[in-house]
């Protein structure tokens, strides 16, 4: 059986990637992360991603702990982008990256006030100085709030 996160993968149209990118890239301006500079994409997914930044002139490497992502991300390898199995807990590199974006969530996936202040740790160890942490959390009042019961055989739940 699918899940959520797969349908959002699959079904992810190339505008939703580019807007992305797009508000990537003034991110990257805005703290003065320069071209050239190496990327970490944090549960990278399939890859979506990383061809975008590596378009950009980014080095890429993606971490990606779920088997059937990491396969398909690690077919985007070539000597700009690399691709590690893996999530927050196994970065090893220290002094490496001049940004590391973790986007959709996977922050949220660590299960303990440990885990998380470990991969904080880990990922402040991996950026080099001036390096930049993009950490996205949902919302969670606004989920409250706007939350509504799946309807008929919908696997997730939906926001209007």
């Amino acid at each position: 059986m699918d899940n959520f996160e797969h349908k959002l993968y699959t079904h992810s149209n190339p505008t939703q990637v580019k807007h992305k990118t797009a508000f990537i890239e003034w991110l990257f301006k805005q703290y003065d992360v320069s071209v050239g500079s190496h990327i970490l994409d944090m549960g990278c997914g399939p890859g979506n991603m990383l061809s975008e930044l590596s378009g950009l002139g980014y080095k890429v490497t993606g971490y990606e702990p779920y088997q059937p992502y990491f396969e398909a991300a690690k077919q985007l390898e070539n000597t700009d982008i690399e691709i590690i199995k893996g999530g927050f807990l196994d970065i090893k590199e220290i002094d490496t990256y001049g940004a590391i974006i973790a986007i959709n969530g996977p922050y949220s996936y660590l299960q303990s006030i440990n885990e998380r202040k470990r991969a904080i740790e880990m990922s402040y160890k991996a950026l080099k100085e001036g390096g930049v942490l993009f950490l996205d959390n949902p919302n969670f009042p606004w989920i409250l709030n706007h939350y509504r019961e799946p309807i008929g055989d919908e696997i997730s739940c939906r926001w209007h």
